[in-house]
């Protein structure tokens, strides 16, 4: 099946934001997904990182732990791919070095490779998160159909 769909988690200042993009096709027993990461900045700065394959299960528990924050404001770390050479790591919660809160968390994108090592960030809030799980379940059934 063709996937052509994407989702993002919107700052709660609504300038900065992270998109995450289906690229590719669904495959393999365990539904594993190309994804694209682009992060992008109010200076209009980007970071692309491209070919995460990642299991469809490890979406639907992001969607879970996005879920549980919108009720107990806990912090969660969650590893989207880990494969030779890379790991995608999303962490929210506060942070000494943000500003930031068990309110307003900081989502920190995390990537780890063979040449790169990223890290970049935006400060959420509630909505910015029901945002993030409603456009990610939208593309959990897109991966669905």
């Amino acid at each position: 099946m063709r996937l052509d769909t994407a989702w993002a988690v919107p700052s709660n200042s609504g300038d900065d934001h992270v998109r995450f993009e289906l690229r590719g096709r669904e495959s393999g027993t365990r539904g594993t997904t190309t994804w694209r990461v682009t992060i992008t900045t109010t200076d209009e700065h980007q970071l692309r990182i491209d070919q995460m394959s990642v299991e469809r299960s490890n979406l639907v528990e992001l969607s879970s732990l996005f879920r549980r924050w919108l009720t107990d404001n806990e912090p969660f770390v969650h590893v989207l791919c880990v494969a030779p050479g890379n790991r995608l790591t999303l962490r929210v919660g506060p942070d000494p070095g943000v500003i930031s809160s068990r309110i307003k968390p900081a989502l920190f994108v995390e990537y780890r490779g063979f040449a790169l090592d990223a890290r970049a960030f935006i400060v959420l809030d509630e909505t910015c998160i029901r945002i993030a799980a409603d456009g990610l379940d939208a593309a959990l059934r897109a991966l669905a159909e």
